[in-house]
């Protein structure tokens, strides 16, 4: 199924504008007000919410957390620490963020789809 949306995401670095290809993006990650996008060459904060981008983007992306959302195709695993936290896995540098207790269901399900 083609995704009909956008294949870029807009970010504003030092007054120029800086389109993201969305196959490149690994996560994006909620701080106080801003939203932060990791991406293949970089990261760099958008004006997009969360909630926006998991709307537009639900195909590709999971939320994991109340303060990211991850691409499908980048996760690499879950990763549980001895406190019993778990971590969804990323990209080939194995970023770890934490997965939510609301979310594993839906990550351990993702991750036997893969």
């Amino acid at each position: 199924m083609q995704h009909q949306g956008r294949r870029n995401i807009t970010a504003k670095i030092s007054g120029n504008v800086k389109l993201i290809p969305v196959k490149d993006i690994l996560y994006f990650q909620a701080e106080l007000k801003y939203v932060t996008v990791k991406y293949l060459q970089g990261e760099t904060i958008i004006e997009d919410t969360l909630k926006e981008l998991q709307k537009e983007f639900s195909e590709q992306f999971i939320r994991v957390h109340r303060n990211a959302i991850v691409a499908k195709k980048f996760i690499r695993g879950i990763h549980r620490d001895n406190k019993g936290h778990a971590f969804v896995v990323i990209g080939e540098d194995e970023k770890k963020l934490e997965i939510s207790r609301r979310h594993m269901a839906d990550i351990k399900k993702l991750i036997h789809q893969l």
